[in-house]
């Protein structure tokens, strides 16, 4: 499956957060920025070393968003539609007050579309998100070709919802217990 595709199954999904499992940050924002300029759909980065901006406008920031206390109450006010993706978020998630405002983002009913992607190498949540974060798994898998290793992307279901069409690979489901997601361009043998 194309690496666009899945992530327009993730977007177009119900969940309004998301955490994606991964340890090839770099090629998920490619893919990201790809989107953002093929469809011009408002995406922004953050890292608590730079704070947001939005993908494609990389030398604007946005001002007094380098907390992850900042940066939830902008998204939480934000008028307009928004694909949020939060990395290195994980350390942030042990407090209760970014709890707090994690869940309030679930319960916003305003109409405007707010999607926020936490992005690492999240290895649990904490109980109280664990009924609100989908945990979703960018896997790579090993390829040897001719004294070559070439990382391959495993292919399944991006998220578990209503909305998208869930395709499952039998094998990742039973060694791993998060959903399954495939971003890369063919899957592995």
């Amino acid at each position: 499956m194309d690496a666009i595709n899945t992530l327009q199954q993730i977007i177009d999904s119900t969940k309004r957060i998301a955490a994606l499992k991964t340890q090839e940050t770099d090629r998920l924002l490619a893919l990201f920025k790809r989107y953002s300029l093929t469809t011009g759909q408002a995406v922004y980065d953050w890292t608590s070393q730079s704070g947001l901006y939005r993908i494609g406008v990389e030398h604007i920031f946005i001002p007094r968003t380098r907390t992850p206390a900042d940066v939830l109450a902008y998204i939480g006010a934000s008028r307009h539609y928004g694909i949020y993706l939060l990395r290195e978020f994980e350390p942030a998630l042990t407090k209760p007050s970014i709890q707090s405002r994690l869940c309030s983002l679930c319960d916003i009913d305003d109409g405007i579309r707010r999607l926020v992607l936490l992005i690492g190498a999240y290895s649990h949540l904490p109980a109280a998100l664990q009924d609100r974060i989908t945990m979703v798994c960018h896997n790579v898998r090993e390829r040897h070709v001719s004294r070559t290793v070439a990382p391959q992307v495993s292919a399944g279901s991006a998220l578990d919802t209503p909305t998208i069409a869930a395709r499952r690979s039998a094998t990742a489901l039973a060694r791993r217990p998060c959903r399954v997601a495939s971003t890369g361009e063919q899957p592995g043998p």
